[in-house]
């Protein structure tokens, strides 16, 4: 198993589980792992909403960091928690699932 995932850095993830972590807890004005953990957390109690917003932060810190755009901006948050708010506000009031949510993450996160 190890020889599989040799290729990802230890760093790598530990800047993406930042980027996912600090963009939930921007949208609460916090800068706190622990904040982004309890905020994460409670968008899975509509797992709909939930893999949404986890979606949208993933695409648009992904498409933040091949842009070039600063490192340190990416990991706070900065770019991720508008779209975690779109991912869930999809889900929540328009009521869009499965391959039409995928489609307009990737055309509205980024």
């Amino acid at each position: 198993m190890r020889k599989i995932f040799s290729w990802i850095k230890k760093e790598d993830t530990i800047f993406f589980l930042d980027t996912i972590l600090f963009s939930y807890s921007q949208i609460l004005f916090a800068r706190s792992r622990f904040i982004g953990v309890i905020v994460l957390l409670s968008t899975f109690v509509h797992p709909t909403i939930g893999v949404n917003a986890l979606l949208s932060c993933l695409f648009a810190n992904s498409i933040a960091l091949y842009l070039g755009i600063n490192k340190l901006e990416i990991r706070a948050g900065l770019y991720g928690f508008n779209a975690v708010l779109l991912g869930m506000s999809m889900s929540l009031y328009i009521g869009i699932k499965g391959l039409h949510a995928i489609v307009y993450i990737l055309l509205f996160s980024s």
